[in-house]
């Protein structure tokens, strides 16, 4: 009998033909668009303080922090908050599955290349928040480390004046996939947490000095795990 192959590589082999079956591709983004709808609509949600950043609450625009692992549901965010939002999402192939769900929420993906300098999507970004929209990354993507931020998040955050705030999700049931962050797919008709933290802000002159660059981003690498944790310390509850 022939050996089954790790489910990591034959997930590895999806993802290549993914990349070179455009076709695949547009099946792929649809099924899991209508699959996060589905999961949206039938699971039993708790939100945890995103009053303040709702109508009643403060409407500066805001920078939503959430680990890679957690997106299937975090851009959920910003249209429960009334928010314009724009998603910095990866013109990988994996990336464009999410583009695809983004955009049937009305919300704006920036791309950005993998493979190219990343310049034209920091300038859109930073556009987007002078403009007075609200801005969603993944500070751990496209591919890691996970859950260590990049410096992107507190490089626009530092030009810009907009706060960062940290986002946690948590589902049960939910599947960990064998992935580089091993994401987190929710199952429909279960339990679910949003959460946001407290904000904090990047001073502009802090962007001139590397170390503090690097101890902003373990901040929010721990303000993230902070919510994180809260959202499953909930679900247990």
């Amino acid at each position: 009998m022939a050996k089954r192959r790790p489910l990591r590589k034959r997930l590895r082999k999806l993802e290549v033909r993914l990349q070179r079956n455009p076709r695949l591709q547009r099946a792929v983004r649809a099924v899991y668009a209508r699959y996060v709808r589905l999961v949206e609509r039938s699971t039993r949600w708790t939100h945890l303080g995103l009053e303040a950043w709702g109508p009643q609450g403060n409407r500066e625009p805001v920078i939503y922090c959430a680990w890679h692992a957690r997106l299937a549901c975090t851009p959920f965010i910003g249209p429960l908050t009334g928010r314009t939002c724009k998603v910095l999402a990866s013109d990988h192939a994996d990336g464009q599955i999410v583009v695809e769900l983004l955009r049937g929420m009305g919300i704006e993906p920036i791309l950005v290349q993998t493979s190219r300098s990343k310049t034209g999507s920091m300038r859109a970004a930073l556009a987007a928040l002078r403009a007075g929209d609200t801005l969603g990354i993944t500070p751990d993507g496209p591919l890691g480390p996970p859950q260590r931020s990049k410096h992107g998040a507190v490089i626009l955050a530092g030009l810009s004046g907009a706060p960062i705030v940290p986002v946690g999700y948590a589902a049960r049931p939910a599947m960990r996939l064998p992935s580089w962050d091993r994401f987190v797919l929710p199952l429909p008709f279960g339990r679910g947490v949003l959460s946001t933290g407290a904000a904090f802000r990047i001073p502009r002159e802090a962007l001139q000095d590397e170390a503090a660059v690097e101890a902003a981003c373990r901040r929010l690498d721990a303000l993230i795990d902070a919510e994180t944790a809260r959202c499953e310390a909930a679900l247990r509850g």
